[in-house]
């Protein structure tokens, strides 16, 4: 992003919630919600997921454990979560 489009982003950000934040805190934030989407959008598309009644994803030990723990280690405190992906 252009220094002008952070500027933006930096000024609509401290309008909307009055918390000030440098570039860098915002721009790591943006990658770690990214990497989210990136993962979330795998669970919606990956072949041979379940689903429980409430939408939340049936994976074996050995599917969290290569795609959490391995390639997305800030992603493990989800694989116990019961309502983490509800609706995806």
């Amino acid at each position: 992003m252009t220094k002008k489009g952070w500027d933006e982003v930096l000024t609509r950000f401290r309008a909307t919630t009055n918390l000030v934040h440098d570039k860098e805190q915002l721009g790591s934030r943006y990658r770690q919600l990214k990497s989210l989407y990136g993962f979330i959008k795998k669970l919606k598309t990956q072949s041979g997921l379940g689903r429980r009644e409430d939408g939340s994803v049936i994976a074996t030990e050995d599917w969290w454990e290569n795609n959490t723990k391995v390639l997305v280690p800030s992603f493990v405190r989800f694989v116990d979560s019961s309502d983490m992906f509800v609706g995806f």
